[in-house]
């Protein structure tokens, strides 16, 4: 455990070593990790191309790569290129997530709306109905709008 960088006193291997005549940890040096800078174009451009290749059409995909690079940019690395390959292209292979779907407006009134995603990318969709919602609300002073059948927003 601590030759592998894990803390000295980390209860998990002292109750071991305690319970189960484990050998008990011993202070190690921390291993070197070598890190590398990436550009944050660099990532979003990455992030396009896989969506692309994993059957996204282009400006969906730019849509996406904009959402998951701005979490990143704001420190959520749990929502950012992070959730690229086990959420979406994970997803898109096993057909849970359909990489082209219709974004069908179901019904519509001057504030509301319903928009079926058609199993489609969230990514994409999410932004598409808020700018639907936002649109409606400079116009009329209000606006709602629902998404149904959509996948996981980012």
């Amino acid at each position: 455990w601590t030759a592998e960088g894990g803390p000295v006193d980390d209860p998990v291997p002292l109750l071991a070593a305690k319970v189960y005549n484990a050998a008990a940890p011993t202070k190690a040096a921390a291993p070197k990790v070598a890190y590398s800078r990436l550009d944050f174009d660099m990532l979003e451009s990455f992030m396009q191309d896989a969506l692309v290749a994993a059957g996204v059409p282009r400006e969906e995909a730019k849509v996406a790569s904009d959402v998951l690079i701005t979490a990143d940019k704001r420190g959520v690395d749990s929502h950012g290129i992070g959730r690229l390959r086990p959420i979406y292209i994970e997803r898109i292979r096993a057909g849970i997530l359909k990489p082209t779907a219709e974004f069908e407006v179901v019904s519509e009134t001057s504030t509301t709306a319903l928009v079926d995603g058609h199993g489609g990318l969230g990514l994409y969709i999410g932004p598409r109905a808020m700018q639907m919602c936002l649109d409606k609300a400079k116009k009329e002073g209000l606006g709602m709008v629902v998404v149904r059948n959509s996948t996981h927003y980012g």
